[in-house]
Protein backbone atom coordinates (compact mmCIF):
# COMPACT_ATOMS: atom_id res chain seq x y z
CA UNK A 1 0.00 0.00 0.00
CA UNK A 2 0.70 3.47 -1.20
CA UNK A 3 0.14 6.46 1.12
CA UNK A 4 0.50 9.85 -0.73
CA UNK A 5 2.67 12.39 1.10
CA UNK A 6 -0.17 15.10 2.13
CA UNK A 7 -2.19 12.52 4.14
CA UNK A 8 0.91 12.07 6.34
CA UNK A 9 -1.34 14.22 9.48
CA UNK A 10 -4.55 12.44 8.79
CA UNK A 11 -6.15 9.48 11.19
CA UNK A 12 -6.37 7.09 8.48
CA UNK A 13 -2.37 6.70 8.76
CA UNK A 14 -2.69 6.76 12.18
CA UNK A 15 -5.55 3.72 12.00
CA UNK A 16 -3.60 1.97 9.46
CA UNK A 17 -0.68 1.65 11.91
CA UNK A 18 -2.81 0.73 14.88
CA UNK A 19 -4.18 -1.92 12.50
CA UNK A 20 -0.26 -2.47 11.79
CA UNK A 21 -0.66 -2.49 8.33
CA UNK A 22 2.54 -1.50 6.26
CA UNK A 23 2.75 1.09 4.12
CA UNK A 24 5.16 3.05 2.06
CA UNK A 25 4.63 6.96 2.10
CA UNK A 26 5.74 8.94 -1.16
CA UNK A 27 3.63 11.71 -3.90
CA UNK A 28 1.20 10.02 -5.68
CA UNK A 29 0.26 11.69 -8.98
CA UNK A 30 -3.24 11.27 -8.27
CA UNK A 31 -5.46 9.93 -5.47
CA UNK A 32 -4.60 9.26 -1.44
CA UNK A 33 -3.75 5.86 -1.32
CA UNK A 34 -3.07 3.04 -4.05
CA UNK A 35 -3.85 -0.17 -2.98
CA UNK A 36 -1.46 -3.08 -5.41
CA UNK A 37 -1.44 -1.88 -8.85
CA UNK A 38 -5.05 -1.47 -9.65
CA UNK A 39 -6.88 -0.05 -6.95
CA UNK A 40 -6.39 4.16 -6.02
CA UNK A 41 -8.62 5.57 -3.39
CA UNK A 42 -9.42 9.31 -3.72
CA UNK A 43 -10.58 11.04 0.03
CA UNK A 44 -12.62 14.20 0.55
CA UNK A 45 -13.78 16.05 3.39
CA UNK A 46 -17.95 17.21 1.91
CA UNK A 47 -16.54 21.00 1.62
CA UNK A 48 -13.69 19.70 -0.48
CA UNK A 49 -15.92 17.54 -2.32
CA UNK A 50 -18.44 20.03 -3.49
CA UNK A 51 -15.79 22.83 -4.13
CA UNK A 52 -13.66 20.68 -6.20
CA UNK A 53 -16.39 19.33 -8.26
CA UNK A 54 -17.75 22.82 -8.85
CA UNK A 55 -14.71 23.74 -10.17
CA UNK A 56 -13.91 21.13 -12.00
CA UNK A 57 -10.81 19.66 -10.73
CA UNK A 58 -12.70 16.42 -9.20
CA UNK A 59 -13.54 15.70 -12.93
CA UNK A 60 -9.99 15.51 -13.75
CA UNK A 61 -8.43 13.77 -10.99
CA UNK A 62 -11.41 11.22 -11.47
CA UNK A 63 -10.28 10.88 -14.87
CA UNK A 64 -6.92 10.41 -14.29
CA UNK A 65 -8.09 7.75 -11.27
CA UNK A 66 -10.41 5.86 -13.76
CA UNK A 67 -8.20 5.62 -16.76
CA UNK A 68 -4.77 4.38 -14.80
CA UNK A 69 -6.48 2.10 -12.50
CA UNK A 70 -8.88 -0.52 -12.66
CA UNK A 71 -10.66 0.03 -9.44
CA UNK A 72 -10.41 3.80 -8.70
CA UNK A 73 -12.36 4.81 -5.23
CA UNK A 74 -13.63 8.15 -4.52
CA UNK A 75 -14.61 8.47 -0.64
CA UNK A 76 -16.85 11.34 0.59
CA UNK A 77 -16.63 12.22 4.79
CA UNK A 78 -19.18 14.51 5.98
CA UNK A 79 -23.04 15.48 5.05
CA UNK A 80 -23.17 16.81 1.66
CA UNK A 81 -26.42 18.89 2.14
CA UNK A 82 -25.01 21.03 4.95
CA UNK A 83 -22.69 21.74 2.31
CA UNK A 84 -25.09 22.62 -0.29
CA UNK A 85 -26.93 24.61 2.31
CA UNK A 86 -24.59 26.70 3.11
CA UNK A 87 -23.17 27.53 -0.13
CA UNK A 88 -26.63 27.49 -1.74
CA UNK A 89 -26.24 24.78 -4.11
CA UNK A 90 -29.06 23.84 -5.37
CA UNK A 91 -29.76 19.96 -5.38
CA UNK A 92 -30.65 19.30 -8.45
CA UNK A 93 -26.83 21.13 -9.92
CA UNK A 94 -25.21 19.11 -7.87
CA UNK A 95 -26.42 16.21 -8.84
CA UNK A 96 -26.42 16.94 -12.24
CA UNK A 97 -22.13 17.71 -11.50
CA UNK A 98 -21.75 14.21 -9.51
CA UNK A 99 -23.45 12.29 -12.73
CA UNK A 100 -21.01 13.66 -15.54
CA UNK A 101 -18.05 13.17 -13.04
CA UNK A 102 -18.74 9.28 -11.92
CA UNK A 103 -19.19 8.15 -15.72
CA UNK A 104 -15.76 8.86 -17.95
CA UNK A 105 -14.70 8.05 -21.49
CA UNK A 106 -11.30 8.58 -22.81
CA UNK A 107 -10.70 10.09 -26.38
CA UNK A 108 -10.38 6.46 -27.53
CA UNK A 109 -13.56 4.95 -26.26
CA UNK A 110 -12.09 3.28 -23.22
CA UNK A 111 -15.15 3.78 -20.49
CA UNK A 112 -13.88 4.82 -17.11
CA UNK A 113 -15.78 3.84 -13.96
CA UNK A 114 -15.54 5.68 -10.08
CA UNK A 115 -16.84 3.89 -7.15
CA UNK A 116 -18.50 6.02 -4.83
CA UNK A 117 -19.06 6.30 -1.23
CA UNK A 118 -20.05 8.53 0.83
CA UNK A 119 -19.55 8.69 4.89
CA UNK A 120 -21.57 10.74 7.12
CA UNK A 121 -18.62 10.21 9.58
CA UNK A 122 -15.08 10.55 8.92
CA UNK A 123 -15.21 8.06 12.48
Amino acid sequence: MLVDTREQGCKVVEYLKGLNISFDVKQLFVGDYQIGNDCIVERKSAGDFIGSLLNERLNNQLQRMSFNFENPILIVEGIVDEVLYYRKIKRDAYISSLSSCLSKVSMDGKQGKISFVMLSSPW
